[in-house]
């Protein structure tokens, strides 16, 4: 027998009515995806239900395909997406959060 997929638990009432649910939903994991270009990394998928996403891609056409993905068909807790790039090759940039993604 399998082991049940994350996301179906995340699902069930009976964790839906935990301590760990109301704590989740009150501070959602925060994920943050350099260059995502395509969506947020599917490494994150199981939590989607759970997790805020700081997602950084320089090319604002792709920025707003991210947020339109989200706003069709909503996966995530809340999706930002700030139009900046890391410095080909190595490097230094600076990001300043002021909260929790």
């Amino acid at each position: 027998m399998s082991a049940p997929r994350l996301d179906r638990i995340l699902a069930l009432p009976a964790f839906r009515e935990s301590a760990v649910h109301r704590t989740v939903d009150a501070v959602p994991i925060g994920f943050v995806d350099i260059g995502a270009r395509g969506g947020t990394h599917p490494i994150m998928d199981p939590l989607a239900g759970v997790t805020a996403v700081l997602a950084f891609d320089p090319d604002p056409e792709e920025g707003r395909a991210i947020r339109a993905a989200q706003a069709r068909a909503p996966r995530w807790v809340r999706v930002e997406v700030e139009a900046a790039a890391s410095p080909p090759g190595p490097g230094r940039r600076s990001c300043i959060w002021r909260r929790p993604p």
